[in-house]
């Protein structure tokens, strides 16, 4: 049996609290990202949500990502962007209360960019509209998304 709150609260220990604030010393000319690592039950086991990128696309055509993009000018911090850009590509209206926490920032080494993640549960089915942007939508167990870390 899934238990959701066993997962909220081991994640919920590890994650920042203070996970909508963007570092203060971000290197010169680095764009900011935010990315959703959605979980969510499927046939009772615990899976992510991953997209593959569509191959028509200009920036990171056919690569695979969580849902989230570029900060946007209407965004008030990474965290709008993710749950925005989650919206717009996958169709998928996350709220604020799903939010579990946020990761540390990461820097890109090829795209200047610094993302930041945040993990939200979903504790029900989910439905997706991928828009054009999103070829395919992943739904990967927790296991396979360890092993496809350490490759």
């Amino acid at each position: 049996m899934l238990d959701f709150d066993q997962i909220r609260d081991t994640l919920g220990r590890v994650l920042k609290k203070d996970y909508v604030t963007i570092d203060k010393k971000l290197p010169n000319a680095c764009r900011v990202a935010g990315v959703l690592v959605i979980i969510h039950p499927l046939n009772n086991i615990s899976h992510r949500v991953l997209t593959k990128r569509s191959l028509k696309l200009k920036d990171h055509a056919g690569q695979i990502s969580f849902p989230g993009g570029n900060l946007e000018i209407e965004d008030l911090s990474p965290l709008d962007t993710a749950l925005r850009e989650t919206r717009e590509e996958i169709g998928l209206e996350i709220h604020r209360d799903k939010i579990i926490g946020g990761l540390d920032s990461v820097q890109t080494s090829t795209s200047k960019y610094v993302i930041y993640a945040y993990d939200a549960m979903i504790e029900r089915g989910l439905y997706f509209k991928p828009n054009a942007e999103v070829e395919r939508i992943l739904n990967i167990t927790l296991p396979n998304f360890l092993v496809i870390q350490l490759q």
